[in-house]
């Protein structure tokens, strides 16, 4: 090398030398006019290219700091989206729960009002059992010149029929 150019080449212009070499060779093209071989082996050199120049930009920004504020930005991003996304869930969430919650204490009341309906009606079916019972008890004893008058057995005499 000359005196007159720098003593050392930095990592920029070798990424942007690969870079300019990589875009001028289109592996693809040539490799439509070679046999499958040497398509693959081109095709894997390109890649090869491609790696190391992305190595190469990820270096040069790491130097700089940029590398790792990206990816703390996009860690960050890609964290607050999910953040809104979980917060959205929870309240779709916590409004089912409200909505579940109102609908078990309807049904709650619901269920109350037909227990008490069926304890009323229990009752009343009692009630009228024994008053059936107590008539047909009070018809079998009661001797023919007796009739009940308010719940009471009066007796009667032959003549008052």
């Amino acid at each position: 090398m000359p005196s007159s150019e720098p003593s050392s080449v930095t990592l920029t212009d070798q990424a942007q030398t690969t870079e300019t070499q990589a875009r001028c060779t289109c592996p693809i093209e040539e490799s439509e006019q070679s046999d499958p071989s040497t398509a693959m082996a081109t095709a894997v050199a390109f890649l090869e290219a491609k790696v190391r120049r992305v190595e190469q930009w990820l270096l040069q920004d790491l130097r700089h700091g940029r590398a790792e504020r990206r990816l703390l930005e996009n860690i960050i991003s890609i964290k607050e989206e999910d953040l809104e996304y979980h917060k959205q869930r929870l309240d779709g969430v916590k409004k089912q729960a409200a909505r579940l919650e109102r609908e078990l204490i309807e049904c709650r009341w619901e269920l109350l009002k037909c227990r008490r309906q069926e304890r009323q009606t229990f009752a009343d079916n009692l009630h009228l059992r024994s008053d059936n019972k107590l008539q047909i008890l009070i018809t079998k004893l009661r001797p023919y010149n007796f009739k009940l008058v308010n719940n009471s057995l009066v007796q009667y005499s032959d003549t008052e029929l």
